[in-house]
């Protein structure tokens, strides 16, 4: 794990300050540096009419952003954590990438379900923008019941390659905290019919196969957690994945959800929607989502992503 800079973007709405308050014992535990980011949003048209009066406004703003973040961070805190603000202008995704790779972050904190003092952010909707794009892992925060802590980690798993990169990361913060994890995977009535090619007669049986091959992979991950001396729990669902998810993060007070994502095409994301987003959108604690894979992207290829691109989505 090489988490040595933790983002957390700012809006000023309530969820960006749970996102300050969940960096802020990351960071104290992990040694990293906070970068408190706020993007002020590109000119408009108002610019280009009243340039003078747009360029004195953007002014203050900035000012007034820069007095706001730095109030974000209480004085103690400050004198124990390196704490850097930053303030950029421009479209607000692409700063936000542009920022997590200048800066080289290794987990960004982002709230969802909220709307920003000066209302361009839409919080929640930069978070799920973002989670498609960013190649950094994600925190998203709704709700902080407590401190933020990765002391019971519910790892939720379907096999992918993405959720065996959210099973490193998990084993990784487990440790950093000392802390249980708790493996699940819900076996679902879709996967058993495959699309319903499987007669009802033959699912019964059908449902018996896939649970036992989802034991012997729940296996493997106790023996990879054992093998670090990481306490861990295995449980096995049946129902639809989102749903089962976000019980068992109640039922086991879980601090934290983690589940690895991967781009899928448009047309799936309308038609059925996802299981990370469900959960990202519904948790009553943090959501960490952790990429397949690092990629760099360029500011023109950012650019012409966010205009033009087909709007991948997620899986866990």
């Amino acid at each position: 794990m090489d988490i040595k800079t933790i983002l957390a973007a700012v809006d000023f709405s309530a969820p960006s300050r749970l996102a300050v308050d969940c960096a802020i014992p990351i960071a104290r535990r992990l040694g990293a540096r906070i970068v408190l980011l706020h993007v002020i949003e590109s000119p408009t048209v108002y610019t280009y009419t009243f340039p003078m009066t747009a360029e004195a406004a953007q002014q203050r703003r900035h000012e007034q952003a820069a007095r706001m973040l730095s109030a974000l961070v209480a004085p103690e805190d400050q004198d124990d954590l390196n704490v850097q603000v930053r303030i950029r202008h421009g479209h607000i995704q692409n700063e936000i990438r542009r920022a997590i790779r200048e800066e080289n972050v290794g987990l960004a904190v982002i709230g969802t379900h909220g709307r920003g003092l000066f209302g361009e952010w839409l919080i929640g909707s930069v978070a799920q923008d973002l989670l498609r794009a960013v190649p950094s892992p994600i925190v998203t925060v709704a709700h902080l019941p407590r401190t933020m802590s990765f002391s019971r980690i519910l790892f939720a798993t379907d096999f992918s390659e993405a959720s065996r990169a959210a099973f490193e990361l998990s084993l990784d913060l487990a440790e950093a905290w000392d802390g249980e994890l708790i493996a699940m995977h819900s076996v679902e009535a879709e996967e058993m019919a495959y699309g319903g090619a499987i007669p009802l007669a033959g699912l019964a049986a059908e449902k018996d196969y896939l649970t036992g091959e989802a034991r012997k992979k729940m296996a493997d991950l106790s023996a990879d957690a054992m093998r670090r001396r990481i306490k861990i729990e295995t449980v096995l669902a049946d129902g639809a994945a989102a749903g089962k998810v976000l019980e068992t993060a109640d039922r086991v007070d879980a601090d934290v959800i983690v589940i690895g994502v991967e781009k899928k095409g448009m047309v799936e994301r309308v038609m059925v929607g996802t299981t990370a987003e469900r959960v990202v959108r519904e948790a009553r604690v943090p959501v960490l989502c952790v990429p397949l894979r690092v990629a760099e992207f360029s500011d023109e290829k950012s650019a012409v992503e966010e205009s033009h691109s087909s709007r991948p989505t997620i899986l866990f």
